[in-house]
């Protein structure tokens, strides 16, 4: 900087300070409380560490953005993601194309807005605010592009007739974008965008360009921030910004996030169906039961709390009831979620103390990723609640998949679920156009159309098609079905500008039932009270809701193969899998004692009890293992990308030692996520009164980001409580160290871990 741009600086710097301390004297002259003044004080502190935290923030995202192989190494939190996943291939001439690109992608965004939105944005504003002059004064899109940090294109379970692809998109630009409306003026720039996209090409064809169209949808919330300028700078507050960033992610979501689509034609010949159809994979029917042990948040005698649970899934939420003054809460509350894909969809549920006046107090959380539900079918327990300190819900989620066949709707047909308000079918709905549609009544001018449409107490509409009698939406909806056979769809096409309408049609849901694959293609209806030759085409389809496979297996994050300790001079057959619920470890020592000693007794009539007054006894004269009775403890071990959680499954250890106690133990398992040595990385399970072969099934999760996995050394640690002493001291009987980074856990790791014999006194209570 020159000494002209220093002494500016300084300038400016005295010029503010000058003026905050004339407002200071004004407000004593005005007899303003010393209040005030403090106050005023604290927000300007607190606005200014924002600022510097943002600006920060954007700093190191643009230089990442600038050169991503010299800040790659300094910069963990931003590691693109082809540098942990070998699956996932780096896009640098992707880039350098996107680079050369750039100054021409910013005409074309600057003329796009210039003659299609900003026209938009102005009828909206002269109709809703009765100002008419909005526009653009700045359009630039900087000199910074877009980055593509990793390319991810799909082989398997994917149609022959398309291409999918995940690509990680950041954006951390130098652009600038100024408006005005009358006298005002704001500006937005620096803006940050990082968000997981998926482009699918469909249908491919054997003529060029070969590909037909294009879908493009997040996979994720993306993550968006920018700062503001102008008369807006005066927004740019946390309470304010956090308002209108989550009001600008809410519209995105809404157009582009899964199940929501934005699809474009490639080729014209391509029917719009093709690619606006809905394809919903199935229906997650979630039944939230009950709740115990939650957080008392309310201050008072009884200090209870006014618990609800909050339910995010595929993009749709859901509320249940408040139940006031309770931390066991009963709800038995039931939701139904069409989901398009469980591999990349996840189930979250939030629990909050309901306070009227203020906000709500957050009481814990609990999520688990669709696709583990799919494979259980029906899944129900009690859960652990994330970030509380104590907390439990009830929860029974079952997965239904679609079937076209109408005996499988009959067959799977539950009128318990209808009397329940519940789901028996989908029924889908694609409405292609209109033609011939008469003109708006009064004006007799070309009407704006769009569509209504519902079955029961759902609706839905279409957008609205401007100055048109031959109107276009490709578009599809689905409905929940609770019995065709009495259930209508009824469709209203409307004139927005006159609200007037301009034909109706009602169609009976049970005509499907007498159709080949309860499909009725594509097909032009009459529309009543209409034109003479007005006319819509649609496409419907019923699929019944078949419950999926139940799996016995009670626990979310188990999965089948397991490999169980086995003799040293027998090593285990290369990629054996094995049971957990069908096939076991060898049998304990005890085992053996009791299978020996029960056929010899049982003839003499002798009391079970006896029995196990000899296999304890035989337990305590035991000093070692045999060599094929291993000190184990049986995980499973997952880290989900999706949610970014390490999370690890303690179901049962074997063979605990007796240590120098006289009875048998009562174990608990303890882990320890090193290398944090805090309190918030330590876990432990429930404890197991007189067993040397516990059985857990428990979760335990753990907050982290990809690049730090590899450094991380999971410590699994048996212990028992001694009741010798008056205060219950704790042994640690055995453990063993885990080095996360020896493991693929890219899926689930069930295994059984050897542990070191440990005779120690932790020294006090645990």
């Amino acid at each position: 900087m020159d000494a002209k741009g220093e002494m500016l600086t300084l300038a400016t710097q005295c010029a503010k300070t000058l003026s905050l301390l004339f407002l200071i004297y004004l407000m004593g002259c005005l007899g303003f409380s010393f209040s005030w003044i403090l106050l005023a004080f604290v927000v300007w502190i607190w606005r200014k560490r924002y600022i510097r935290e943002k600006t920060d923030k954007f700093s190191v995202a643009r230089a990442f953005a600038i050169d991503e192989e010299k800040e790659i190494k300094a910069r963990h939190q931003f590691l693109p993601e082809w540098v942990l996943f070998p699956e996932t291939e780096r896009a640098e001439w992707v880039n350098k194309i996107i680079r050369q690109l750039w100054p021409f992608v910013g005409v074309y965004v600057g003329d796009y807005i210039k003659t299609k939105v900003e026209p938009s944005l102005r009828e909206t504003f002269a109709n809703t605010l009765k100002m008419s002059s909005f526009k653009f004064e700045v359009l630039n899109l900087g000199d910074v592009p877009l980055r593509v940090g990793g390319v991810s294109v799909f082989r398997e379970s994917v149609s022959r007739h398309e291409i999918v692809m995940d690509m990680e998109v950041y954006y951390s630009g130098d652009c600038y974008f100024k408006v005005s409306m009358s006298k005002l003026k704001a500006g937005i720039k620096d803006i940050q965008f990082h968000a997981k996209v998926r482009v699918v090409l469909k249908p491919l064809v054997n003529v060029m360009p070969l590909v037909g169209g294009v879908q493009v949808y997040f996979l994720t919330v993306p993550d968006i921030n920018f700062n503001l300028t102008e008369i807006a700078n005066v927004f740019d507050f946390p309470g304010f910004a956090d308002m209108l960033r989550k009001a600008i992610t809410d519209y995105l979501c809404n157009m582009m996030l899964l199940p929501n689509k934005y699809s474009m034609k490639i080729m014209k010949d391509v029917s719009g169906i093709l690619l606006h159809y809905p394809e919903p994979q199935g229906v997650l029917r979630v039944n939230i039961i009950e709740g115990k042990d939650l957080m008392k948040k309310d201050i008072g005698i009884l200090g209870k709390s006014d618990p609800y649970c909050r339910i995010s899934v595929a993009g749709q939420e859901f509320r249940t009831a408040i139940i006031n003054n309770t931390v066991n809460p009963l709800w038995n509350y039931n939701a139904e979620v069409l989901v398009d894909d469980p591999r990349l969809q996840t189930f979250d549920l939030d629990i909050n103390d309901s306070d009227q006046g203020n906000n709500d107090d957050f009481m814990g959380s609990f999520a688990v990723e669709i696709q583990d539900i799919v494979k259980k079918g029906t899944w129900e327990n009690w859960v652990r609640l994330r970030d509380a300190d104590s907390g439990q819900v009830h929860l029974r989620l079952t997965w239904f998949t679609l079937s076209p066949d109408v005996l499988q709707l009959q067959k799977s047909f539950d009128p318990v679920a209808k009397k329940l308000n519940l789901s028996n079918a989908v029924f889908i709905v694609y409405v292609d156009a209109a033609n011939a549609l008469p003109n708006a009544p009064k004006t007799a001018t070309e009407p704006s159309p769009f569509v209504r449409l519902s079955v029961g107490e759902t609706k839905y509409q279409t957008n609205v098609q401007q100055t048109t009698n031959d109107p276009v939406w490709e578009t599809g909806f689905c409905f929940l079905i609770k019995d065709p056979e009495i259930e209508d769809l009824t469709l209203e096409l409307v004139d927005k500008k006159t609200e007037k309408v301009l034909g109706n049609l009602m169609i009976r849901i049970s005509r499907l039932l007498s159709q080949d694959q309860m499909t009725m293609k594509l097909q032009k209806f009459p529309l009543k009270n209409s034109g003479f030759d007005s006319t819509v085409s649609l496409a419907l389809q019923l699929k019944a809701m078949v419950k999926g496979t139940t799996d016995e297996s009670n626990h979310l994050d188990q999965t089948v193969p397991v490999q169980p300790v086995v003799p040293a001079q027998d090593p285990p057959v290369e990629n054996e899998k094995l049971d957990f619920k069908t096939k076991v470890a060898p049998p304990s020592l005890d085992e053996h004692m009791a299978n020996i000693l029960e056929p010899v007794l049982k003839p003499l009539d002798v009391d079970p009890d006896v029995i196990e007054t000899v296999t304890r006894k035989r337990n305590v004269e035991r000093n070692n293992l045999p060599e094929f009775d291993k000190f184990s403890v049986q995980l499973t071990l997952r880290y989900s990308m999706q949610r970014q959680l390490l999370i690890a499954v303690v179901h049962k250890v074997m063979n605990v030692p007796m240590g120098n106690q006289s009875d048998l133990p009562d174990p608990y398992v303890k882990l320890l996520l090193l290398p944090d040595q805090m309190k918030m990385s330590k876990r432990k399970t429930s404890v197991v009164k007189n067993s040397v072969n516990p059985v857990y099934d428990e979760t335990f999760e753990y907050t982290l980001l990809p690049s730090e996995i590899n450094n991380r050394t999971l410590v699994v640690s048996v212990c028992s409580r001694s009741s010798s002493t008056i205060f219950g001291r704790c042994l640690t009987l055995g453990k063993g160290a885990i080095e996360l980074a020896k493991l693929d856990l890219s899926k689930a790791v069930t295994d059984w871990f050897e542990l070191e014999n440990i005779d120690c006194d932790e020294g006090g209570n645990d």
